[in-house]
């Protein structure tokens, strides 16, 4: 039986994806390019929050500055 898929499940795959990309690099850990490879993975297996940000001009809300800190802000908040 496939499991449902959940916010929580998009999540831990989008972090799978940024850790692939951190340890493919020799890395201990993240940079910009590996969060930006887990908001696209989570973007695209999540679409119902792809356009959570307001009034941003940039569609592919990985490239935005913040976007790493709100999604650590949200799962922390999720998580409590």
């Amino acid at each position: 039986m496939k499991p449902k898929l959940t916010r929580e499940l998009a999540w831990a795959a989008a972090q799978d994806a940024g850790n692939r990309a951190m340890r493919k690099a020799g890395r201990h850990a993240w940079n910009r390019d590996d969060y930006n490879i887990a908001a696209r993975e989570f973007d695209r297996l999540w679409p119902e929050e792809r356009d959570y940000i307001p009034s941003s001009p940039v569609r592919d809300r990985s490239l935005t500055e913040d976007y790493r800190l709100q999604q650590v802000q949200i799962a922390a908040r999720r998580l409590k």
